[in-house]
């Protein structure tokens, strides 16, 4: 869409602004000086943006369900009153999310914006300020779909992922155009807010990741990417996406009990798979299962487990690393890493120290802490159950260049009880996330070649349905059910079960149900009458 208006007619009304694509446009100085006349501003201000680029739209209206516009002319007419009359406040609201809600009330309430259609507009004045001291569009699509997980910046248009869909934004005409320049200004944002003075990104600190209000963010700097700044962000609430109730669309409902009792009967685990399988949000859940008597250290590089919230009940200590991620300045001996933390977890009573990710020589530290009695659930990127122990010892190995690996892989497989691998497959444009194989780890042997026994296997085809097959535990993992609650465990008798994959839940199942059972009593009963 271009800012264009019908050549000037004599009329006494020459402040209005015509906003008509099909006709000749106005030079970029009639423009600039027809919005400043009617904003009675300094047309000097007023940059011309280029085309696609003349409005913002905003958040959905609550009750017309329509979409809020702002234009360009008018943000930039606001924007220059605060930084004239109000900029210490603009300033602290680019590193102090607290001082956005005073901007909104400024631009809603002052007598300095009267004359803008923000003044006693507050449906639109939370648009504007997200887009002068914001997030901007990544605020708008979070309030449009609360179920977002995932939104992505390639350097030519959005990506946005819920549990179910992926789907595009900037490519239709009816979408707000985005550009490189105006993901890096949202970016540097995000940069300006992490904890002490902030970060760069720019060319000199060209990689940036962070984590401002429950969304973690990595982005990389136009000079390393052709098409332009790219952003990845990933965003966590304190909910647990995965849970009982739809745990079937997951997996077959008889393994969230059996993951349940292994939890209880304290099995160290290890769920892998691929990013975005839903590896944290199963971790999140199976510490559910982990009683008051046990006291849980969460160990994260940011806050986004959410684990105390989750269950504020439970015995919870959230710690989170300092100073390690590329791009701070922090010396060696001000950061504190993974490997701290595990060190003085040892020294606070923990009965489970959860690392929410294992991806480098912490791996060390965490296997010793198993060899002295506690245990774990953690996560890491692998592509199979049988591919975990590898990857954890070339872990291992970062730590101690000489350290013994054949000795650390039969320990691991005594120690390290239970391996689950996640995938995910897109059906019909639908996501599937979902458990694959459930496998217990074994000491190597001419059975077990890989020192895996597969305890659970699912597959999912391109029709919906789903195959699972299951196999009964070895000795050693009955042993360790047996000393913890003197009972024998054993998997239920499937193979090649073909169903079709859950679209609704269990519960979901149930009210319909109970909704067609009390229909049919209805009719039935007028029947009779």
């Amino acid at each position: 869409m271009k800012l264009s208006s019908k050549k000037k007619e004599k009329t006494e009304n020459k402040e209005k602004v015509d906003v008509q694509p099909e006709q000749k446009e106005e030079n970029s100085s009639d423009v600039r000086n027809r919005i400043a006349k009617h904003y009675k501003i300094s047309s000097n201000i007023i940059p011309i943006h280029p085309k696609n680029q003349d409005y913002i739209v905003g958040q959905r209206d609550q009750q017309t369900n329509a979409k809020h516009v702002i234009e360009k002319k008018e943000l930039e007419a606001i924007t220059y009153s605060l930084q004239q009359n109000y900029s210490d406040i603009l300033i602290q609201a680019m590193t102090d999310a607290s001082a956005v809600t005073k901007l909104k009330e400024i631009i809603c309430n002052s007598p300095d914006f009267q004359n803008l259609p923000c003044y006693h507009n507050p449906d639109i004045c939370g648009d504007i300020i997200n887009e002068v001291a914001g997030y901007g569009i990544i605020e708008q699509l979070l309030h449009d779909y609360p179920n977002i997980t995932d939104i992505g910046f390639n350097g030519r248009f959005l990506t946005i992922e819920t549990p179910d869909n992926k789907f595009t934004y900037g490519l239709s005409k009816q979408d707000q155009a985005i550009t490189s320049d105006y993901i890096e200004k949202i970016a540097k944002r995000f940069a300006l807010r992490e904890p002490g003075n902030g970060k760069q990104f720019n060319a000199g600190s060209p990689i940036f990741n962070g984590f401002s209000n429950n969304i973690r963010i990595s982005a990389t700097y136009k000079t390393l990417s052709p098409l332009g700044t790219t952003m990845s962000l990933r965003v966590s609430k304190p909910k647990l996406a995965l849970n009982e109730i739809n745990f079937d669309k997951f997996a077959p409902q008889f393994l969230y009990d059996i993951l349940y009792s292994l939890v209880v009967c304290h099995c160290n685990m290890i769920i892998s798979g691929e990013v975005g399988s839903g590896k944290t949000e199963l971790q999140k859940l199976l510490i559910g299962a982990i009683p008051f008597s046990d006291k849980i250290i969460m160990i994260e590089d940011v806050a986004e487990t959410h684990i105390a919230d989750l269950y504020p009940d439970k015995d919870v200590y959230s710690w989170v690393t300092k100073g390690t991620e590329k791009g701070q300045d922090l010396s060696k001996a001000a950061q504190v890493t993974i490997t701290d933390h595990i060190k003085n977890a040892l020294r606070n009573n923990p009965k489970w120290i959860m690392i929410s990710e294992t991806r480098g020589s912490e791996a060390y530290e965490m296997f010793q802490s198993i060899l002295s009695g506690h245990n774990i659930i953690t996560t890491m990127h692998a592509i199979s159950n049988n591919s975990v122990p590898g990857r954890f010892l070339g872990m291992c190995s970062l730590r101690y260049e000489n350290v013994d690996l054949e000795r650390l892989e039969e320990e691991f497989l005594n120690y390290v009880h239970i391996g689950i691998h996640l995938s995910k497959k897109i059906i019909n444009g639908h996501v599937y996330r979902y458990l694959d194989n459930l496998s217990e780890f074994v000491p190597k042997s001419s059975k077990y070649p890989d020192g895996t026994n597969t305890l659970f296997e699912q597959r999912l085809d391109d029709n919906g349905y789903r195959t699972y097959s299951t196999n009964q535990p070895t000795e050693k993992l009955k042993n360790i059910i047996r000393n913890e609650i003197d009972a024998e465990f054993k998997m239920p008798n499937f193979h090649n079960v073909y169903e079709p994959i859950p679209t609704k839940t269990k519960l979901e199942e149930k009210e319909e149900s109970e909704i067609q059972n009390t229909l049919q009593e209805a009719t039935t009963s007028t029947a009779n009458n």
